[in-house]
């Protein structure tokens, strides 16, 4: 996701305070500042916290209203799959096949698409 200046500012308040709790030399300070104020999105300005306390994770509220979205999202997509399916399952049996079963794979796979998205986000792949 993209970020503002207000952001990239709020980022740049933040590690002068790790520099002034001593947990930052100048040199790390100006080095993680400009990777803030060049950042494009959460994950760069993230890359300016990693090793600090707090600061390479979200805050908690954040992360439980993003995992709960997720978990509606998901509760949505398995509803309209069956929706899909049942519809699928009655064309199927009342006209046989037909160009529904290609207007069934759209309407299933793109949301099954950006859905796989959103979890891979959520819960990146360690290596």
């Amino acid at each position: 996701m993209l970020i503002g200046d207000e952001e990239r500012e709020r980022a740049g308040a933040r590690l002068g305070d790790h520099f002034a709790r001593g947990r930052l030399t100048l040199d790390e300070l100006e080095q993680r500042v400009a990777r803030a104020l060049n950042a494009r999105t959460r994950g760069d300005l993230r890359k300016a916290f990693v090793g600090l306390p707090g600061g390479s994770r979200p805050p908690i509220v954040e992360t439980v209203a993003r995992g709960a979205l997720l978990v509606l999202a998901t509760c949505a997509w398995f509803a309209v799959t069956l929706v899909l399916l049942f519809v699928l399952l009655l064309a199927l049996v009342l006209e046989g096949p037909s160009f529904l079963l290609l207007a069934f794979a759209v309407a299933w796979v793109v949301p099954t698409q950006l859905l796989v998205r959103r979890w891979r986000r959520a819960f990146p792949r360690r290596a």
